[in-house]
């Protein structure tokens, strides 16, 4: 642990003295030309400064609620695919790899090819869209057919360089793609269920919540829910972080409550209170939509995180 003080310390003076340095470059230097030691440490930055005031913190061995501290002592284990949500979408994610890499490109096309009778726009000319037009990535219906198909496209990409992993999990919308590319979904039943479960996303849920996400456990967050009855723990992202679901209103009240007293919050892009007790006037719906779907055995382990 001294040693990774001392590296913080080092990292800062250095970060002083070269101000400007790109914080894209300084992550991928740390990344991938410094030895992995077991002693490590994770900081969350969007400025310079937040990530000085981080590594002080780091280097005086002190808590921050943009840095994280972990012991390795394990080998790496198996590999498992874990399938995210939504929160890691960005205008125009991917377009290099689809203009400029054939294997993508030809799972992406697959992927949008089975999709597209579903859906009332043209995918991929939505995504190249997205560059001049970020607000596209606001509307769910259009965002979450997006992310699968870019998520199943990644996914099976590396698995044509040999990455087979021993699992899948996914999160929210997320455990769709897992599902599908473990074997217990096919392409076409996955996206039946993530057009009709976006589309009635979109229609029912759009402007009545959204969703945030937290570094705190439910535990901690329990007290702030007692006075804000409308808000509910929509998932349990990690041991530290939690997502809230509910009125718009009553997150940035408990954001802003939580931002004053150090606590790392804010909103999910483009996201509705789903998760929640808000779901279940479509219950019915989601039901008789997919109720002819059968699921088939999985070639490979699946983990569902619900």
């Amino acid at each position: 642990e001294p040693a990774l003080h001392a590296q913080a310390q080092r990292l800062h003076h250095h970060l002083t003295q070269h101000p400007h340095t790109p914080l894209p470059a300084i992550a991928r230097t740390l990344a991938t030309e410094r030895t992995h030691h077991p002693h490590r440490a994770a900081i969350i930055a969007t400025t310079h400064h937040e990530l000085l005031t981080t590594l002080t913190a780091l280097t005086n061995d002190q808590p921050h609620p943009n840095l994280t501290q972990h012991t390795t002592h394990q080998p790496p284990g198996p590999l498992v695919f874990v399938l995210p949500g939504q929160g890691s979408q960005w205008p125009g994610m991917t377009l290099d790899l689809l203009d400029h890499y054939p294997p993508y490109a030809h799972h992406f096309h697959t992927i949008t090819h089975t999709l597209q009778p579903h859906l009332p726009f043209d995918l991929e000319q939505t995504l190249r869209n997205t560059t001049h037009q970020p607000e596209l990535l606001q509307r769910i219906d259009l965002l979450q057919p997006l992310l699968f198909t870019i998520n199943t496209a990644l996914a099976q990409t590396w698995h044509t360089h040999g990455l087979t992993p021993h699992a899948y999990t996914g999160h929210s919308q997320g455990e769709i793609t897992a599902a599908h590319l473990a074997g217990a979904l096919t392409l076409q039943q996955a996206a039946h269920i993530i057009t009709t479960r976006s589309h009635l996303f979109h229609t029912h849920l759009t402007g009545h919540g959204a969703i945030a996400t937290i570094e705190a456990t439910p535990q901690q967050l329990t007290p702030h829910l007692t006075h804000h009855p409308n808000l509910h723990i929509a998932g349990t992202n990690s041991p530290t972080t939690t997502n809230i679901a509910g009125p718009t209103h009553q997150l940035h009240t408990l954001i802003n409550t939580l931002r004053q007293q150090g606590t790392r919050a804010h909103l999910i892009p483009a996201t509705v209170p789903s998760h929640s007790p808000a779901l279940e006037p479509l219950k019915h719906h989601i039901l008789n939509d997919l109720n002819h779907l059968t699921p088939q055995p999985t070639h490979t382990p699946l983990y569902s995180t619900t």
